[in-house]
Order: structure tokens, then C-alpha cells, then sequence
């Protein structure tokens, strides 16, 4: 988070790198090592496209705490036509009656891959659920659909009638 460092942000998310890395070294002195060229290079080659990089600024494309007042444009999606959202399976139920809500972040990420779903799900827990959402009947429902990085789409909300299917993974054994 920008605030543990004392890191400022201007409206659209956006930080200069050098700041960023001069912020890192003096709030985290095991990190003096780190430099604008490693920081460039981390967002750059990160397979998720986490971070978005222009000229000595940084910002990171989607995953924005609810309460950092980011704003950022993403481009409106109208072809994609299935994405899939990895959750904890203790959220079963009620995501199937009150769908899939941003909870602490802007928007709800859903990936382009059940792989990348399953990934993300399991850094909350071992027994997960992978939801298969139905783009098109978001759309058709005045959802927009905002595709984030090559994996990642956003949307404000997945209604429960968008969600196509599920299915639990137990990987506890």
C-alpha cells in the first residue's frame, strides 16, 4: 500500500518511480539494492500486467483498495465472452445469492483462465470455488465489462444470473 511508505499518488494512481524507490529505501533499508531500472523491470515483466509503466511513473493497473481514491479508465470490453472469478469456497453460497461484490476493492477481477482463477483463489484458501461468468448476460444486464491486462477484466458487480456454473477444488489433501 502507497500509505505505508508515504507514497503519494495523483488522482489516476500514477507515482514517480524515482520517488517510489527513494520512498522504499528509506521506509525499508534491507532494499537499499533496489533501483528506477529493477522497479521498471519487475512491472514490466510481471505475466499478470500488475503495473503499468510511462516514462518515470508508475501505477498499478488494477487492485486498488476501495479506500485509495484512484481513478482509473479502463477500455470498455464488448467481445469477451466468458471470464471465471476464484474465490474461497466458505463464499459459496452466498455469492450465488448475492453475486460477487468488489468487498474491499473498486471492482470485482475476474481472469481470462480457469488456471489464473484457481491461482488467485488459492492465496485466500485450499478449498476453493471457481465461478465461470457469463459476459455477454452482464452486459445485457447494464454491466459494463472492462478489460484491465491481457488476463484481467474488471466489472462494479457480477450479478448471480451472470454466473454460468462453478465448481470446488479441495486441494487440502
Amino acid at each position: 500500500m502507497p500509505e505505508s511508505i508515504d507514497l503519494r499518488l495523483d488522482d489516476e494512481g500514477w507515482a514517480k518511480i524515482s520517488e517510489l524507490v527513494n520512498k522504499i529505501k528509506a521506509f525499508k533499508p534491507h532494499y537499499n539494492w533496489i533501483t528506477s531500472e529493477i522497479v521498471k523491470a519487475i512491472a514490466l515483466l510481471d505475466p499478470k500486467g500488475r503495473f503499468e509503466v510511462r516514462d518515470d511513473m508508475i501505477r498499478a493497473r488494477y487492485g486498488h483498495a476501495r479506500k485509495l481514491k484512484v481513478k482509473i479508465e479502463y477500455q470498455e470490453d464488448k467481445s469477451i465472452k466468458l471470464l471465471y472469478h476464484g474465490t474461497s469456497a466458505l463464499n459459496l453460497k452466498s455469492i450465488l445469492k448475492e453475486g460477487i461484490k468488489p468487498m474491499k476493492r473498486h471492482m470485482v477481477h475476474l481472469s481470462t483462465s480457469i488456471e489464473d482463477a484457481i491461482e488467485t483463489a488459492l492465496r485466500k484458501d485450499k478449498r476453493i470455488v471457481i465461478f465461470e461468468i457469463d459476459a455477454d448476460k452482464l452486459r445485457s444486464m447494464g454491466f459494463k465489462v472492462y478489460k484491465a491486462s491481457d488476463k484481467v477484466y474488471v466489472v462494479s458487480y457480477v450479478h448471480p444470473k451472470a454466473i454460468r456454473g462453478y465448481r470446488v477444488f479441495d486441494y487440502t489433501h
